[in-house]
């Protein structure tokens, strides 16, 4: 780690680009993120409402999440195409007595009925430790994940398909800073989600898979603001900028 200027403080993993731009110096509260994957751009806003609660995620031109709560815990998450009034599905979230996670139910609506179940198993600690995907259709599960944890982060991840066979293992290594993906609904389904940092290094073995990647380990570098938020992380073909509010 090191300081650039004296506004950003950068951890360099893998390229040598330095951020040319200038941002906020604190918030952590997500406003918009601006995407660049390989070229393709888009944008994201987070719509909050009177008392600060999150209400929208608006991906212009792709998708639109809406968000409804019970009491402090949201209990489903809509999607919509950004051109339409209408939800095509929803996640209806169930949490148990502690306010841990227990399962997610996606309906697609049309017709209204359930696809796909998540559910979530815990350890002591409250660690997510496992995640299974029911699939409503086939009355089958289509896959199994186990984590292992340290210092708060997932480290190890094992897939399991549908025969209980094991397909891939991820690895993660992580920063020493705040993870803003936790306040991003949509990406519960996503590993990176659950850490309390951010992860800096992905590698993997592959078994009755195969995975496409075009770097492997892949790295990401990120420049944070003086709150310990990242304000712009990259990858091997993508960029992303990330805005706050106090």
């Amino acid at each position: 780690m090191r300081n650039i200027g004296i506004l950003l403080i950068s951890v360099l993993i893998l390229s040598c680009e330095k951020y040319a731009e200038t941002l906020p110096l604190t918030g952590n509260k997500l406003v918009a993120i601006e995407y660049n994957y390989d070229g393709e751009k888009w944008s994201e806003k987070f719509s909050y409402d009177s008392s600060g609660t999150l209400i929208e995620i608006n991906q212009a031109g792709r998708l639109k999440y809406g968000l409804e709560y019970s009491g402090e815990f949201i209990s489903q998450i809509l999607v919509f195409d950004t051109d339409e009034n209408e939800p095509d599905s929803r996640d209806s979230l169930v949490y148990n007595l502690d306010g841990l996670l227990l399962k997610i139910v996606r309906f697609d609506l049309y017709p209204d009925e359930p696809s796909w179940t998540h559910e979530y198993e815990y350890d002591l600690s409250g660690n997510m430790i496992m995640q299974k995907a029911f699939h409503h259709k086939s009355g089958e599960y289509g896959y199994t994940s186990r984590y292992y944890w340290e210092n708060g982060n997932i480290i190890h991840e094992e897939g399991y398909d549908g025969n209980g066979e094991l397909s891939v293992e991820h690895f993660y290594k992580y920063d020493d800073k705040i993870n803003f993906t936790p306040q991003i609904p949509y990406m519960i389904f996503n590993t990176a989600y659950w850490n309390e940092n951010n992860m800096i290094e992905v590698d993997w073995k592959e078994y009755n898979i195969c995975l496409y990647a075009t770097c492997r380990p892949c790295y990401q570098e990120y420049d944070y603001n003086l709150e310990g938020y990242p304000v712009k992380s990259s990858g091997d073909s993508w960029k992303r900028t990330i805005f706050y509010k106090s």
